[in-house]
């Protein structure tokens, strides 16, 4: 089987569990304070927010597991472990371990299906777990316990991590992706893995943010997608027809008919973007959350059923101005995770999906098979359950 086609049988597995939204690492270009970056499955904090009491400053969520950064610089992560991406154990870890082997305090974080990555305080970028593609970065196909520097990189100021792949954006705003290639999530143009970072040349101006799924959105609100795009999902040309649907765009191209936006989102076959005012878009395959069964829109929906008052979206969530959360998945419509009430300052989503409070908890809900709600346990919960940090 061709890696396309293993990927593809990825992401449909994912999407097949009910309710759970795909991966998709989400990277905003900010470091610090709550939520500022976002990995696979991403998380975001709500601008203007205080933040949280208490020790975290920063959560990720991947689709197997999750990580924070505590407000000490000490990142600390949970669930899968099967490549050694949060420690040297090998084994899934059912509540938060410290990850260590940093040069300086870490600032944010991104988790992969089988890697992760962390820049450091001195915007040095970290990855470390599986790299049989490439996707840590440093220019080998040695996978490690340990995180390795990016060397190539200089200073970056966010990381998205994706299925089998990595980019990152540095701090004159020029994107960067490595790691497997076959269907084209360098963005590159070629389908040529890339064991350390190439630019992606198609997006040559500032970028603002970018989701490992993969899109990104360009100076003045424009969102550009490449990769895996099956039946086109993406919103843009296919370049090349895979066997069993296998489509995929080598190179970056616009979404046309989306301006002015903020952040887009990723999960399995489905995009969503949020726009400067407030609103969401979304469009691909199911959840949509449009109310009805829309099984295929390559052009962007609004969710209208959110208005126009979110601040920060983790597909298939979205965190309100007023701090309340509401996902959709199992249902077409938007429904308040009301056991959170109004005190939701960061959201990140996953096989399990999580969120940071303001009086510094974490709390999350979904599958638990690998430890992904980190309360020390493996059973499931659809309600949130609080994750065993230690603090406050």
């Amino acid at each position: 089987m061709t890696k396309a086609g293993a990927y593809r049988i990825a992401v449909l597995a994912a999407l097949a569990f009910a309710g759970a939204p795909g991966c998709s690492g989400n990277a905003t270009p900010t470091a610090g304070g709550t939520g500022g970056t976002g990995g696979t499955g991403g998380a975001s904090g709500a601008p203007g927010f205080a933040g949280s009491a208490g020790c975290v400053g920063e959560l990720d969520v991947g689709w197997w597991g999750s990580c924070v950064v505590k407000k000490d610089g000490t990142l600390w992560c949970w669930g899968r472990n099967n490549s050694s991406q949060i420690d040297a154990t090998g084994a899934d870890v059912v509540q938060p371990v410290q990850v260590k082997g940093f040069a300086d305090g870490v600032t944010s974080a991104s988790v992969g299906v089988d890697h992760s990555c962390a820049i450091d305080g001195q915007g040095a970028l970290w990855c470390w777990g599986n790299n049989a593609v490439g996707q840590l970065g440093d220019g080998t196909t040695a996978s490690s316990a340990a995180p390795r520097r990016v060397a190539t990189l200089g200073k970056v100021h966010a990381v998205a991590v994706g299925w089998l792949s990595s980019c990152a954006i540095d701090d004159g705003g020029a994107l960067w992706c490595w790691g497997d290639n076959s269907v084209g999530s360098v963005g590159d143009g070629t389908t040529t893995d890339r064991e350390a970072p190439v630019r992606v040349e198609a997006l040559r101006g500032t970028v603002e943010q970018v989701s490992a799924g993969s899109c990104a959105v360009a100076a003045g609100g424009t969102v550009w997608c490449w990769g895996p795009n099956p039946y086109g999902f993406l919103g843009v040309p296919i370049t090349d027809h895979g066997a069993n649907g296998d489509d995929f765009t080598r190179s970056p191209a616009r979404v046309g008919s989306l301006e002015d936006v903020a952040e887009v989102s990723v999960p399995g076959s489905t995009v969503c973007a949020l726009k400067h005012d407030g609103t969401v878009w979304c469009w691909g395959q199911l959840q949509l959350g449009q109310g009805s069964a829309v099984v295929l829109s390559v052009t962007p929906l609004q969710v209208t059923q959110l208005g126009s008052r979110v601040v920060r979206l983790a597909t298939p969530c979205a965190l309100k101005e007023d701090r309340t959360l509401w996902c959709w998945g199992d249902s077409d419509t938007p429904a308040q995770v009301a056991d959170l009430g109004a005190h939701v300052v960061a959201v990140g989503s996953g096989s399990a999906n999580c969120a940071l409070t303001d009086d510094g908890t974490v709390w999350c809900w979904g599958r638990n098979d690998h430890g992904q709600l980190g309360n020390g346990t493996t059973t499931d919960s659809s309600l949130p359950v609080k994750v065993k940090l230690g603090c406050p």
